[in-house]
């Protein structure tokens, strides 16, 4: 049938609009059609032209979601472009952006993800190799981990931060072991460094990847726990690192059982923390622990058993149990010597702090036999720079003062100080001692404008490695306040002693034989001022602490004796203080004839 006009009219106009619904459909852009034009324009090294096309191609890409493989072969792509364009850090940034997304789509051995984190290599490679025999990214990882650890070991720390940052970035796409042990070992440089905020972030990534691994072997959480609690130590923030330290603990316990000698490590570093603190109540049950796990599982005459042993004879002499720490210490020295030889650096350790228990109670022949030894051994295995051969000359110089050999004390307190500063610097802990020591030697000379700096700065290192609380602070205060008194400062004196007495009672308990030292020599100034009423009490208190003491040293005790017979004196007690001042002999008798002994056998001054 003819088609009217209006009708040729309608269907010229239907194929009009179906030919512009497919021109319309053919030239709208699509993931396919701009992938396929940004890989021709690659192919034909039209880079500009390829980045516009496969970056509209991974804009529609991300559109599709997370899961889907396009979205990864469009990074891929255009990374691609990046790199041909010179832009390597634009590559690594799209490529490291989008790897979460990548792994959600099957883990890493995922062919598109494999492929994301070969070119994240290839980049790596071209721009971090550090010698052209590096071909891939183990071989890479591995050079800086080396590099790293040189720079560390020269404590070059800018450097050896830098080499772990790429190793960090390296490890990224490798796989978890890599990273957990690339973030442990920047993070340690960082606490190597002092740098202890910024270790801890890396640590607590490292533990969380160790963590979700669910490992059999509990050690690398237990370390990075340990490590992460010393951070904070470090920072004075003592809640942290103690909880740290507590779930370090448990974390062990768990792994190894309550008896296993592998807990000992973390035990130690417990008690240092508490020791570090002057909370010796606290240490003590961790240190008798660590001994007795120690004797069960190896027998008593291991030489790890003599480190417990000697660890906590330590902690018995501050707590002014001397009988108990001499015969803890004798142990240890016996098995080291046993184990080690007599030479050997460990049985002067244990030689040095006999010496120390000896010094506390005026068993100075003793005293002087030990610390001769030490010292050789430390000199003959160190030479004569060395911290140990300061510890053993600082000791001497106690025991030449004890034998009023003034001079030969002199000498050996400025050697102790001078081989302390040299080998552990100014302000090491270590060098307070021999510094206290010494400005007691001005005073004993009258020197006292030579001692007071030295009184401050030893005060100040002990403060800020320690604390204003702890029993080495009291002694220098008692050291300073002795000072005041040769000058008849007195109330100043007392000032000293009474913060002393504060910080000993706190620290080592009211029953303390160096609690009782602090009492008697502020009886001392109130006596010389002119209150014996006040004196009375604090000898009284004094005398019966000492009367409870693991033998204490006869001087100390003489002292309070003859103290008290003047008080009694000025009160009209005579009987009383006749019966003191026999006592007081007798304790000066004894002390005058270990003083006469010492004399005849002493070492000469080294």
């Amino acid at each position: 049938m003819a088609m009217g006009r209006a009708g040729r009219c309608l269907a010229g106009l239907w194929a009009l609009a179906a030919l512009s619904s497919c021109s319309l459909f053919q030239g709208t852009p699509t993931w396919e059609s701009e992938t396929e034009s940004g890989l021709s324009a690659f192919e034909d090294k039209e880079y500009d032209e390829a980045e516009r096309h496969l970056a509209a191609a991974l804009e529609f890409a991300r559109g599709f979601g997370p899961t889907d493989p396009r979205l990864s072969k469009s990074v891929n792509n255009l990374a691609d472009v990046y790199v041909a364009q010179e832009r390597g850090d634009d590559a690594e940034k799209l490529l490291k952006d989008s790897l979460p997304a990548a792994l959600l789509i099957g883990g890493r051995d995922h062919p598109n993800v494999a492929e994301t984190l070969h070119r994240l290599g290839s980049i790596y490679l071209a721009r971090y190799s550090l010698s052209p025999g590096v071909e891939s990214v183990v071989d890479l990882w591995q050079s800086y981990d080396a590099a790293a650890l040189a720079a560390l070991d020269r404590k070059d720390y800018a450097d050896a931060e830098a080499k772990a940052e790429i190793l960090v970035r390296v490890a990224e796409i490798m796989d978890e072991a890599y990273l957990a042990r690339s973030l442990e070992a920047l993070a340690g440089i960082y606490l190597a460094g002092g740098k202890y905020a910024q270790s801890l972030p890396f640590y607590e990534r490292a533990l969380e990847i160790h963590q979700q691994a669910n490992e059999s072997d509990a050690k690398p959480a237990i370390t990075i726990l340990a490590l992460m609690a010393h951070a904070y130590d470090k920072q004075g923030k003592d809640d942290e690192a103690e909880q740290l330290l507590g779930k370090a603990l448990d974390t062990a316990e768990k792994a190894v059982g309550p008896d296993d000698p592998a807990l000992v490590g973390i035990l130690k570093q417990h008690s240092n923390f508490y020791l570090a603190r002057a909370r010796f109540k606290d240490a003590l049950p961790v240190l008798e622990r660590a001994l007795a796990i120690r004797e069960k599982a190896l027998g008593p005459n291991d030489i790890a058993v003599a480190a417990s042993l000697a660890d906590l004879a330590d902690l018995y002499r501050i707590q002014g149990r001397y009988e108990d720490a001499g015969r803890l210490q004798a142990r240890a020295w016996a098995v080291r010597e046993a184990a080690l030889g007599p030479n050997h650096s460990d049985v002067a350790a244990s030689l040095n702090s006999l010496a120390a228990i000896y010094n506390e109670q005026g068993r100075y022949l003793e005293a002087a036999a030990a610390s001769e030894r030490a010292l050789a051994i430390w000199k003959e295995s160190y030479g004569p720079e060395n911290p140990n051969v300061a510890l053993a000359l600082n000791n001497l110089g106690v025991l030449y003062r004890a034998m009023d050999r003034l001079a030969d004390a002199r000498l050996a307190f400025e050697r102790a100080l001078a081989i302390a500063e040299r080998t552990l610097g100014p302000d090491h802990p270590n060098v307070a001692r021999p510094l206290d020591n010494l400005a007691v030697a001005n005073v004993d000379e009258g020197r006292f404008a030579e001692a007071e700096p030295m009184f401050w700065r030893a005060l100040a290192i002990v403060e800020r490695s320690y604390g204003t609380k702890h029993p080495q602070y009291a002694s220098i205060l008692m050291d300073y306040a002795r000072a005041y008194l040769k000058q008849a400062r007195h109330y100043e004196a007392a000032a000293l002693i009474e913060r002393a007495i504060a910080i000993r009672e706190a620290s080592l308990g009211a029953d303390h034989p160096q609690v009782a030292e602090s009492l008697t020599s502020l009886a001392v100034a109130h006596l010389e001022a002119g209150a014996p009423e006040i004196a009375g009490p604090l000898l009284e208190r004094a005398l019966e602490i000492y009367r409870t003491a693991q033998r204490p040293d006869p001087a100390d005790v003489a002292e309070a004796l003859e103290t008290y017979v003047h008080v009694l004196r000025k009160s009209g007690n005579a009987a009383r203080a006749a019966k003191a001042s026999k006592e007081a002999k007798d304790y000066r008798q004894k002390q005058a004839a270990d003083k006469d002994l010492l004399r005849e056998l002493a070492p000469a001054a080294p």
